[in-house]
């Protein structure tokens, strides 16, 4: 073996210092690194084109792009960045297929349609992990039912971006010919049938009839009554609930009003229906898009609270456009610190208003005068808050749509038939419940 020099030695001598020094410095900024790397770099979001509510919007991802803005301002190194142009019929497929191959994005919008499987499979992140640490999140700012949207029993998988009450539109030129006043906002079933019974029946205008209400369905008639239709599983159907027939029952009366008028239809946008449940979504579309257009050209109109059943209140039913985290997202902080950007930051809230057909998710945005300003017909803000105060979510299970077809097919078999409603109850509850167990 070669003896090495003195020079040699002390390169020798030099290199394994550094060495030591290196793997030394390693040991201890590796943890600072790698934490480093998860809190820089990308943030991926996974979101579609187009508007949460179904309306023709070009402005999308408006909303979205100056929450981004705001949080990468705040944020810097991070880099927020997300696929456009994926449609809302795609996407549940499109994410999918990312979590099977574990390329999800890192956070998510999740369709209501899709929360029950996500959460079943995994892929929704616990949120009370970050909740109950963080001084800075408030639950109170949001409307409750809004917030509740995000929750599978008492778990917090994902927070409100925005949301939709239903509301009812009201003719009011029928009220002003009919010399009726516009009912209380607490109104109740009474109130309503006895005002439909008024102004029912023939008329002339242009279709030769007059109704008193169109499109109002068994799930704004069952919720308004607090009606219980499933377990909680989704496994029972409870159809047979005394709440359930006093609410088949007022449907039956509101049906019989306008049996006469056999060969005419109901048509708000004609003008002969009086009270018509409508989205607030779709409401505002109306007002605000010149396609839509034709509804209210010959007449007054404007929106109204739902009317409340004996056992119920003056409930709306809520659809909310949820954002949820990966559960297997390594920036889990940043994810969390861009979820509480877009749905608490009550400047990117207030711009729901002037991009999109929803409402905001907080309450002090939704009740502010300049909110007020951006919904364009000054007595919506005081309907609005009391559709969010009193809205109710849908049940939700796997499988609710298909146990939602039966009941709506159930309920449509009673009232067309001449038979006792509480046999009828039973019958389609026994069949319903076995249709469940299959």
């Amino acid at each position: 073996m070669e003896h090495f020099t003195k020079q040699q030695r002390g390169r020798l001598g030099l290199l394994t210092a550094l060495l030591m020094i290196a793997f030394t410095l390693g040991f201890i900024l590796n943890p600072l690194l790698r934490n480093y790397s998860d809190n820089t770099g990308i943030l991926r979001i996974g979101v579609f084109s187009d508007s949460p509510w179904g309306e023709s919007n070009g402005y999308s991802h408006v909303i979205l792009n100056q929450a981004i803005a705001a949080f990468e301002k705040k944020n810097p190194g991070v880099k927020v960045v997300y696929e456009s142009g994926i449609r809302r019929q795609d996407y549940s497929e499109w994410l999918s297929e990312g979590i099977l191959k574990g390329t999800a994005p890192d956070l998510f919008f999740v369709l209501d349609e899709d929360f029950e499987y996500l959460a079943d499979v995994g892929a929704l992140q616990n949120l009370e992990t970050f909740t109950d640490g963080d001084p800075a999140f408030d639950p109170d700012v949001y409307y409750e039912a809004a917030l509740m949207a995000g929750k599978r029993g008492q778990i917090l998988y994902g927070l409100p971006l925005e949301c939709s009450p239903t509301i009812m539109v009201v003719n009011t030129s029928i009220l002003e010919k009919e010399k009726i006043e516009m009912p209380a906002m607490d109104w109740t079933w009474n109130d309503c049938y006895r005002i439909c019974r008024q102004v029912t029946g023939r008329r002339e205008n242009s279709s030769g009839y007059q109704f008193g209400i169109s499109e109002y369905d068994w799930e704004n008639c069952f919720y308004s009554n607090d009606v219980v239709l499933f377990s909680e599983d989704g496994s029972t159907c409870y159809l047979t609930d005394e709440k359930a027939g006093e609410a088949i029952s007022f449907l039956d009366k509101l049906g019989r009003l306008a049996a006469k008028a056999t060969n005419v239809q109901p048509s708000f946008s004609d003008g002969n229906v009086l009270f018509q449940p409508m989205s607030y979504s779709a409401y505002k579309a109306y007002i605000s898009n010149p396609i839509h257009m034709g509804v209210g050209d010959d007449f007054s109109w404007q929106i109204h609270s739902m009317p409340a059943g004996p056992h119920g209140d003056n409930h709306s039913l809520l659809q909310t456009q949820l954002i949820a985290m990966n559960s297997q997202s390594s920036k889990k902080e940043l994810a969390w610190e861009l979820m509480k950007t877009m749905t608490a930051d009550p400047e990117v809230q207030k711009e729901i208003y002037r991009y999109s057909e929803g409402i905001s998710v907080l309450r002090d945005v939704t009740s502010a005068d300049d909110a007020a300003a951006e919904q364009r017909r000054d007595k919506d803000t005081e309907v609005l808050r009391i559709a969010m105060e009193k809205a109710v979510n849908r049940q939700r299970f796997r499988g609710k749509e298909e146990a939602g077809q039966q009941i709506g097919l159930a309920v449509d078999s009673i009232l067309a038939g001449s038979g006792n409603i509480r046999m009828e109850q039973i019958i389609y509850n026994r069949r319903i419940n076995r249709y469940l167990q299959q």
